[in-house]
């Protein structure tokens, strides 16, 4: 009985020795600290601490200066803008960075961010407006190309017209100065009556005229026409001098048989 009254005492102090040993020295830490960034996580931010710089009087870590040298994960505290600061200092760091940074030490040892210096809420206000610059400017993209689009639709319709309406004139001016050309052109080769195409050849002629479209035809189109008239115009003078040739060689035959004649006498 009375061994086992000494062993009940001996066994709770056990345990709360025990208890001493496990936690660390710098559990309950609330201070200021320089670190270096080692990772950016979604949740936080992974330090090296470097040195710890102070400690403030809610501190309850028995030997602070011992978190140096200690690799943890710092958390974003609270909700809101709050939050929402931490979040974008974390995200303007760059890794292998050092800076000095308020840590605290909550339950079941997680580490968090207590509170940022002016220079980061400046550094973090700076990456929250160039992030808003960025998605208005992204939002702005897609009607500033609208708007672009719309304009060149509006240039194209209006030009539209404007060709539409230019060549038409000009193929009433081809057609209404084909007529004068084929009237003149008759006068300026009808040397003999006689050697002017016969009315059997002036038939298909007449046909070509007759089922050529009068308008709306391309320009390649009216091109090809127009080559066609003056080949058909070139073999009509073609002839014509072929007859005149042959009228001049019956002429000259003639004189060449009178001049033999009046030789002879």
């Amino acid at each position: 009985m009375k061994f086992i009254s000494f062993l009940v005492p001996l066994f709770w102090f056990s345990i709360f020795a025990s208890g001493d040993e496990e936690r660390s020295p710098w559990a309950g830490f609330s201070g200021q600290a320089m670190v270096r960034l080692s990772e950016k996580l979604d949740d936080g931010l992974r330090v090296q601490v470097l040195r710890v710089n102070r400690v403030w009087k809610n501190n309850r870590a028995s030997k602070p200066e011992s978190l140096t040298g200690q690799s943890i994960l710092v958390g974003f505290r609270g909700e809101g803008e709050a939050r929402m600061m931490q979040q974008a200092f974390a995200s303007a760091l760059e890794r292998e960075q050092t800076f000095p940074l308020e840590l605290g030490q909550g339950e079941g040892n997680r580490w968090y961010i207590l509170e940022l210096n002016g220079d980061q809420r400046e550094l973090a206000q700076r990456a929250l407006a160039n992030r808003r610059g960025d998605a208005r400017e992204g939002d702005a993209r897609p009607a500033e190309r609208g708007r672009d689009q719309q304009r060149e639709r509006e240039s194209d319709r209006d030009a539209r017209p404007e060709r539409e309406r230019e060549q038409p004139r000009e193929r009433e001016f081809d057609r209404d100065a084909r007529p004068e050309r084929e009237r003149d052109q008759p006068r300026e080769r009808g040397f003999d009556r006689d050697a002017r195409p016969t009315e059997r050849e002036r038939e298909p002629q007449r046909d070509r005229e007759a089922s050529r479209p009068r308008g709306g035809e391309g320009d390649l189109r009216s091109h090809a026409m127009r080559q066609e008239m003056q080949i058909e115009l070139l073999r009509g003078e073609l002839k014509n001098v072929h007859a005149e040739n042959a009228e001049l060689r019956f002429r000259l035959q003639q004189f060449e048989n009178r001049l033999r004649a009046l030789e002879k006498r």
